[in-house]
């Protein structure tokens, strides 16, 4: 065994390790736990056995084992990010409908009323975010 076996043949071993120790505590999701494991199991199968990558290469018709791990992350990357922009796309959608649902149950500012005197509009204008010390941004300007 090279060098590089062993040292990534132990980093993967921990992570393998690591992924199991969490679904036994129940940490993570169990889904998610189990394909990061196996993710790291094929790792270190592919460390530990640099042949087997060839013989998969061979079955696919592909020329070398490092093209088959190329075009595999390759492929694995580009299901990740239209998941993820997939997610994305679902937690915006969620995030304006909350924030449409909160806007007409609980409106920043209550309806003036239009029959109201000189007084009562002069306390409201103090009270309108957009005003400055009490007077609107018309007079003010």
């Amino acid at each position: 065994m090279t060098l590089f076996q062993w040292l990534a043949g132990t980093l993967m071993s921990v992570l393998l390790l690591l992924e199991l120790i969490l679904q036994i505590l129940g940490r993570t999701r169990r889904s998610i736990s189990s394909l990061r494991g196996l993710v790291w199991f094929l790792a270190l199968i592919a460390i530990l056995v640099p042949s087997i990558t060839n013989r998969i290469a061979s079955l696919l018709s592909i020329g070398r084992g490092a093209d088959v791990l190329l075009y595999g992350t390759a492929i694995c990357f580009l299901l990740a990010f239209f998941y993820l922009l997939h997610a994305v796309e679902q937690q915006r959608e969620q995030i304006t409908r909350l924030v449409r649902r909160l806007a007409t149950e609980r409106p920043f500012h209550q309806p003036m009323p239009t029959d109201r005197s000189a007084e009562q509009i002069e306390n409201c204008s103090q009270l309108n975010p957009e005003s400055e010390n009490g007077e609107t941004r018309r007079n003010a300007e």
